[in-house]
């Protein structure tokens, strides 16, 4: 064997091992698609009292907190038991209708929305079933829209607020094939909205997503 056949040869085996990494690296990305349901815990007493506190009484304060929700994002997975997710996550539009005897009436809609970036861990009991969970960072963004009627007289119609916190969660899979599977999940969102918009809330999110693994 000469020299060319030599350099022929690793040639051949270096471009092998590296179209073999490469798919490896490949086959170790998905994408999920998320829909689900929000449920918003809005404090309606703590918004009560700041409105009879400025004077207005007979006070009521209902609260819209069930809203359909969202999540789109992408996953690597380079070790079997642990993935890293990035995602878009929007939560719709909890609010308040606020009510009072001088008279008058003011709503709120607060919508909800933000990006995450989670630490995956997960164990598989079998070909099929397994069970994971999420940590990480959220950012999250929230914009208030009022509308008031009556003595609630606006000095402003919108408010935004951003927060950097967490988010956490726990769900089941089941594998339909190599490339797809099924998640249920609930999702824990902290300290959104703020005290612009009568103060921050929590969320808890309750979805089912379909996995895809190239």
């Amino acid at each position: 064997m000469n020299l060319k056949h030599i350099a022929a040869a690793v040639a051949l085996v270096a471009s092998t091992g590296a179209i073999a990494q490469s798919t490896s690296f490949v086959s170790s990305l998905y994408v999920a698609g998320t829909l689900g349901y929000a449920q918003s815990n809005i404090d309606a007493g703590s918004i009560s009292q700041q409105v009879q506190e400025l004077g207005f009484t007979g006070v009521n304060t209902t609260t819209s907190d069930g809203e359909f929700a969202w999540r789109i994002g992408g996953g690597w997975q380079p070790l079997k038991n642990l993935a890293i997710e990035v995602s878009y996550f929007d939560l719709g539009k909890p609010g308040y209708t606020v009510t009072a005897s001088r008279p008058g009436s003011l709503d709120a809609q607060i919508k909800v929305s933000g990006w995450s970036v989670d630490l995956v861990p997960q164990y598989d009991f079998n070909d099929t079933w397994g069970v994971y969970g999420r940590a990480g960072y959220a950012w999250s963004e929230s914009k208030a829209s009022f509308t008031g009627s009556g003595n609630f007289e606006l000095l402003q119609n919108s408010v935004k607020e951003t927060h950097n916190g967490w988010d956490a969660g726990l769900g089941l899979s089941y594998r339909i094939n190599r490339n797809a599977a099924v998640r249920a999940e609930w999702t824990y969102y902290p300290d959104l909205g703020g005290e612009a918009m009568g103060g921050s809330f929590d969320a808890n999110m309750f979805s089912v997503s379909l996995v895809w693994r190239f």
